[in-house]
């Protein structure tokens, strides 16, 4: 599962989401050298809907891994919804670029180009991010990373991730597009806890 690292993906396990979490996952944070943060923090979405544009989840995100460095990583959870067409094709060749260590430049990409993804433009994004086309090609063409996709979304709803974005901090809930102050109102009660704030 994509765990983001800056400035790439690096494929781990989240401690304290295990219960919900059967496969691998790429981390984002902002201290490369940490190995286990003290709070995770889950996100469910499916990254192609109009509104994860426009929900002000990027920018938050990016302000919690800023205020707490080593101390937060975020985990993606992939949740293609049934009626936007494209959505399990693209987390599928978001997961080719993973295996390549892209899994996040490409990520962006399709948050960038969000009206474009039928399948050729799949490829445009595979190619402008520099990975290797017959691999991706095949690997969609295969649907390798299918069952994957379908497992994510299948544990997502298992445990109540039914809209968009839902999160778990450390296994709370929380959803919607939140404040800064949501997050870290939970994220500071998980500290404290773990006695690190």
């Amino acid at each position: 599962r994509p765990i983001r690292r800056w400035p790439e993906a690096a494929p781990m396990r989240a401690s304290s989401t295990r219960r919900h979490a059967s496969l691998r996952e790429v981390t984002r944070r902002r201290s490369p050298g940490s190995v286990v943060e003290p709070v995770t923090v889950m996100m469910a979405r499916p990254g192609l809907a109009d509104v994860a544009v426009k929900d002000g989840v990027e920018p938050t995100m990016d302000k919690v891994l800023d205020e707490y460095k080593g101390k937060v990583r975020i985990v993606f959870m992939h949740q293609p919804l049934s009626f936007h067409a494209h959505a399990h094709l693209a987390a599928q060749a978001s997961m080719a670029a993973h295996a390549e260590g892209k899994f996040w430049q490409y990520h962006d990409k399709l948050f960038e180009n969000q009206k474009a993804l039928e399948r050729g433009d799949l490829e445009s994004y595979a190619q402008q991010v520099g990975l290797n086309m017959t691999k991706f090609k095949q690997a969609l063409d295969a649907g390798v990373y299918k069952s994957r996709v379908d497992r994510d979304a299948a544990a997502g709803t298992k445990v109540g991730a039914s809209g968009t974005p839902t999160f778990f901090i450390n296994g709370r809930r929380l959803v919607g597009a939140q404040p800064v102050t949501a997050f870290k109102q939970i994220i500071d009660e998980e500290l404290k806890k773990k006695g690190k704030k």
